[in-house]
Order: structure tokens, then sequence, then C-alpha cells
């Protein structure tokens, strides 16, 4: 909960928070064919996990399109993993494991009545590694969704606790909405599944899975997984996921990021960038919608909260009216597109 009036006055300062996220759900794969199982199945190198270690994937169709996505814990043996997914997708996931399974021995339950999910917001290296230490008897990670050269994961640490058992953390840690953790994952750019990255429609590459460590390119075949290198080793993605803030048409007194600028990274540890409006009561736009400059279609709005989301971005397109001064825009607000921290490069040459 909020300590003052104005929630732009907590969150401006907010160094660390923890969060239950409840629309998170586990499930439990056992079996002496698990570990080959997902390692035929997921876009990452199941094979290279160390126990009580995580990582992030993906799961195609045959045609390299995108089903879900899921954090994976491996357990003590190669035998058990807990896969992590968006609580909306498991009766569909639950079904694409047993049809594709075929006769191997994998066995699969959802137990997400006895186990639910934590993360644990903070740049601060020390505090993340002390909370995954302090919470790790089910599982516990720092958020494998941590691109190469970043300090500490955009998203923090994520935790596997069991039902009404909060985390054990020093009482300076805030417990707030899952809607803060939300918006900070948007400004991070880092897609949620069935929200910003669609089945059977989206590529994982347009959605930065190749820069959030959740496809490996060196592993064996697994499914999907020819339309995924092609794309990687010869192709050039015109379309990424940014986040992108929201504002009305009219033009403000306050100031706002340039189309285009990096994300803000806040100078004295905080977690929210300054232009995060937790008051704000703009009108959204719709999931879906298209983003236009001067009449052209130049990309597509996913999610949003507060007066932030994340859009697939036309790169060269909004680069080019962002640039003849053209505002973007998407359902009578306009659309600022901003370039992550942890984006290897920019501008892209790929």
């Amino acid at each position: 909960s909020f300590s003052t009036d104005n929630p732009n006055d907590h969150v401006g300062n907010m160094k660390a928070c923890m969060s239950l996220l409840p629309n998170l759900a586990v499930l439990r794969l056992e079996g002496p064919d698990t570990a080959k199982f997902l390692q035929d199945k997921t876009t990452n190198d199941v094979a290279g996990l160390l126990p009580n270690s995580a990582l992030y994937c993906a799961w195609l169709n045959p045609k390299g399109r995108y089903l879900y996505d899921s954090v994976m814990f491996r357990q003590d043996s190669d035998a058990e993993f807990m896969l992590v997914c968006e609580a909306d997708t498991v009766p569909n996931l639950l079904r694409h494991i047993k049809i594709t399974k075929f006769r191997m021995k994998v066995d699969v339950a959802d137990i997400s009545s006895d186990v639910e999910v934590w993360s644990v917001l903070s740049r601060d290296r020390g505090l993340l590694d002390g909370v995954v230490e302090a919470n790790s008897e089910l599982a516990a990670t720092l958020d494998p969704r941590w691109p190469e050269g970043q300090p500490t994961p955009p998203l923090g640490a994520m935790l596997l606790r069991p039902k009404d058992n909060p985390p054990s953390i020093s009482s300076d840690v805030a417990e707030v909405d899952s809607s803060l953790y939300q918006a900070l994952r948007m400004v991070q750019g880092i897609p949620r599944d069935q929200v910003d990255i669609l089945r059977e429609q989206s590529f994982i590459l347009e959605a930065n899975f190749d820069w959030l460590q959740g496809v490996n390119f060196s592993k064996g075949c697994y499914l999907g997984q020819e339309l995924t290198a092609r794309s990687h080793h010869t192709g050039r993605i015109r379309k990424r996921l940014m986040p992108v803030l929201l504002g009305p048409m009219e033009e403000g007194t306050e100031q706002r990021p340039s189309a285009f600028d990096r994300v803000e990274v806040p100078a004295n540890g905080a977690l929210f960038p300054s232009y995060l409006d937790a008051s704000s009561t703009l009108d959204l736009p719709g999931e879906g919608l298209d983003i236009t400059a001067d009449g052209k279609r130049v990309g597509k709005m996913f999610g949003s909260s507060f007066n932030v989301g994340i859009a697939q971005v036309r790169i060269t397109e909004s680069l080019k009216a962002s640039e003849a001064g053209i505002t973007l825009e998407c359902g009578g607000c306009s659309v600022t597109p901003l370039v992550p921290q942890w984006w290897p490069e920019w501008p892209l040459t790929k």
C-alpha cells in the first residue's frame, strides 16, 4: 500500500519491493525422460541447466510460431522440473505436453494450489542474492530474463513459496500490488505471455528472446527450430517489442523523453523512471490496436498500465516518422517508443 495520498511520492523513491504474482501458475514435471522431453520441445538448453537453477524458454509450433513461455526450474536431479507460466495458459499447456510427450515417461501436474510465485524487485545485487538464499526451500532464482552485460536482472528475483507463506525478507522491502511489478516489466520491455506475445502468431525473436537469454542457438533440434535459427542467422528482425510511454495527444508542459531515447535508469538506485505516473488517469488504448504515424500503420499496441505499455514497433518506419517530427498515435494517445538499456545495440544492425 502507498504511504502518501500521491502514489508517485512513494513509487519515485522505491528501491526495493516484493509482489505476489497471482497471474502465474506452477507445473511440476517428473519422470526419467523429463530432461530429454524438455530439451526436445523448448528453445533453451535444458541439458546445460544446473541443479537448483532456472532458465527462460519458449514452446513453439512446428512452423516456429510462439505457443507459450516458461521460467523453468531444475530441481536436484534431471528427473524433476517446475515450470512457471501464465495461469490462463495452464489447460492448453498441459494438453500440449501430454500430446507431445508420446510414450516418454513424463508426469505433469498443476501444483498451483500449493505453490505461489513471488517477485522481489531491486537493483541491489547483494539484496537479491540474499533473498534467493533465504527463500530457496522450494525454489528461488535471480530472474533468468537477464540480458548479457546487465549488473542485475531487470525483474529481480523470482521465488516459489508454499501457499500463504510470504517470503522471508527484511522489513524495509515493502509488499506492493502486482500492478507495480507489471508496470516495471513494461518499462523494461519484457513481454507477458498471451498479452504481448500471442499464441500461433508471434515469432520469439520479435519478442527479444534472443536478448533475454530465452533461446539457445547452439543446442540440438527442438520443435520449431528451423525458422527461428534461419531468422537469427540470415534474417533482419524488422519488428520488435519495445516499451512505450503513453500520453495525451496535446502537448503538455512536463518533461518527457523523446522517441527512441534509452529507458531512464534513476541515479539514486530507484526502480522506476521519473516519467512513470502511478496516479495516471489516462484512457489507455486497447490491446491489439494499430499504432499509426500520419495515418500509416507502424506498429501494434499490446499491454499497458498507468502511462506505460509494450508495443510491437516497426523500427524503420517508426524511426523515420519520429525523425520527421510526426507523433505516433494509438487510441487517442501519443505513443513514444523507448529503447531498453539492455538492448545490445542501437541503432539496430539486424
